[in-house]
């Protein structure tokens, strides 16, 4: 039996063991051994991977729920109005007249329309914001439409005149204090009135002229 240094693949120190009469050499149990080890490094492998998919699934590979996308916001439109736009309305001081309308627009939540109503709106030294307020819940354009209703009590002229009323809608986020901060968000119904009317103030009255803006 023959003993020196030998090849041993990365085992330094290692010393081959041969045998002359062809049977089995110290240097083939450390062969074994070494396949052993390499056994256990997969095996160690294996059970590493088993325990960190999982947290990379919970961790990096779940989708994320879709994002909550905000509700955009249209002006609200008027129509189908009573009574009707298209001519005078002759009314006596202290009298309770209903005006309303049908509105549609695409609300966000909670951004309730708020409606206002206006003697001479927007018309210098003039206008007078009307008591009562009208309040429609929030809602969507896929929404049916909605009625808007507000009382007005007649004001007592004296002489009698002829008068713009316009029912003035926008949403709630829009208003300062009476009055909407942006045009872009409001829908106006326009009626003429005669309080108190006589043959002058009905000369002064536009036939036809009220409407919707």
């Amino acid at each position: 039996m023959a003993v020196g240094p030998a090849s041993t693949d990365g085992w330094p120190g290692a010393v081959a063991v041969t045998s002359n009469g062809g049977g089995v050499t110290a240097l083939s149990h450390v062969a074994v051994r070494r396949r052993r080890v390499r056994a256990m490094e997969v095996v160690l492998a294996r059970c590493w991977l088993m325990a960190v998919i999982p947290t990379m699934t919970l961790t990096g590979c779940v989708l994320p729920e879709p994002p909550d996308f905000e509700r955009r916001s249209t002006p609200p439109f008027l129509w189908a109005p009573s009574p009707a736009t298209t001519k005078v309305l002759i009314y006596q001081g202290n009298e309770i007249r209903q005006f309303n309308a049908l509105v549609r627009s695409e609300d966000p939540p909670g951004d309730d329309l708020w409606g206002f109503l206006f003697l001479n709106y927007r018309i210098a030294g003039l206008e007078e914001r009307q008591p009562g307020t009208a309040l429609v819940e929030a809602a969507t354009l896929s929404d049916s439409p909605r009625l808007i209703d507000i009382g007005w009590r007649v004001p007592v002229r004296t002489p009698g005149a002829c008068e713009q009323l316009s029912l003035v809608v926008s949403h709630r986020s829009n208003f300062a204090g009476d009055l909407p901060v942006r045009d872009d968000d409001v829908a106006i119904l326009t009626w003429w009135v005669d309080i108190n009317a006589t043959d002058e103030t009905l000369g002064q009255c536009p036939h036809g002229a009220g409407g919707a803006k």
